[in-house]
């Protein structure tokens, strides 16, 4: 005690080191613990798996039955979905060889009195990719889905055209397997540095559906593409999926701070929580200048591959149809 008394810093000291240790002991106990504890539960999991593995199911009516009523249930749930698209879906019309081309040319020379009314450009063969057709006939048995092509290729204009694409660099259009005397394919459009055309696989959805590639390159603004976009994935009358997209930019490098032009205007007050009166779109020029400088003002090169799909007629989907 007399020495406690004398040493008091060192006897803090020692109190304070044993109580670490004791504090550590204990944390290491409980670690081990619970280590313990989350072994044996994996060892207890691990043989359930291994048994559920090893084991057969038992042949019960009760749940074969459920199950089947579920598989049942499904079924007709995909089949009025398939239904409904079908319904929405254009429809293949019976048109002959020498309407075909007529309806070809009228929507072609339409597509270019907008192209010139908007000032954008297209492709000096542009034709849809049918060009045989300005001079021949189509084989009778590929009209109806030469047409049905032709209405989603005029869809798909009149959503560049309401969006300000400014130009079309390319349109390529896969020849149809019912062309048998295959028309010679117009040239591909000029796809950005770097793109490669996804090599073509087994559809394994070919019994429900059918796909017509089609590729597509065009310029617009930033905003004009994504609208664009949307508008392609909310298409009604014709399902267009996009397969592959690359997207670059005009200028591949940033605009230098010394030719951004920034007219002398108030910079913006933060502070009045965008009470002040301004006018629409103007965020002063601090704000137009730091976003000129992130994206500049270049135009967005896009090319776009895609399918043209049409939903085949099965016999559950015809029931479902006639059952609305």
């Amino acid at each position: 005690m007399l020495w406690l008394k004398k040493n008091g810093f060192l006897a803090g000291l020692l109190a304070l080191a044993i109580v670490g240790i004791g504090g550590l002991g204990f944390a290491i106990f409980k670690g081990w613990k619970a280590a313990g504890e989350a072994k044996d539960e994996f060892l207890v999991k691990q043989s359930d798996l291994q048994r559920l593995k090893g084991g057969r199911p038992f042949p019960d009516d009760t749940n074969y039955r459920k199950w089947k009523e579920e598989v049942e249930a499904y079924e007709a749930s995909a089949a009025r979905f398939r239904a409904e698209i079908l319904d929405a879906q254009a429809k293949l019309d019976d048109i002959s060889d020498v309407r075909f081309q007529k309806e070809l040319s009228d929507v072609v020379a339409a597509i270019q009195e907008q192209a010139a009314a908007a000032n954008v450009s297209l492709p000096a063969d542009f034709y849809f990719g049918m060009q045989a057709y300005q001079t021949t006939l189509p084989r009778r048995e590929a009209t109806g889905l030469l047409r049905f092509q032709l209405g989603a290729f005029e869809s798909l204009f009149a959503i560049l055209f309401e969006n300000g694409v400014r130009s079309v660099e390319g349109f390529y259009r896969k020849a149809l397997p019912v062309e048998t005397e295959t028309p010679p394919e117009s040239p591909r459009p000029p796809a950005p540095r770097g793109a490669q055309t996804p090599a073509e696989k087994p559809d394994p959805a070919a019994e429900i559906r059918e796909a017509y590639p089609f590729e597509i390159a065009f310029s617009s603004t930033q905003e004009g593409v994504m609208q664009i976009l949307n508008g392609i994935a909310n298409a009604q009358s014709h399902v267009m999926m996009i397969k592959f997209l690359r997207v670059e930019n005009e200028n591949p490098e940033g605009p230098d701070r010394s030719d951004i032009v920034v007219s002398e205007t108030t910079e913006p007050d933060f502070a009045s929580n965008g009470d002040a009166e301004t006018e629409e779109g103007d965020f002063g020029s601090a704000g137009a200048s730091g976003l000129q400088f992130i994206l500049g003002r270049e135009l967005v090169k896009v090319y776009l591959n895609l399918d043209l799909v049409r939903f085949k007629q099965t016999d559950a989907a015809e029931v479902a149809l006639e059952s609305r």
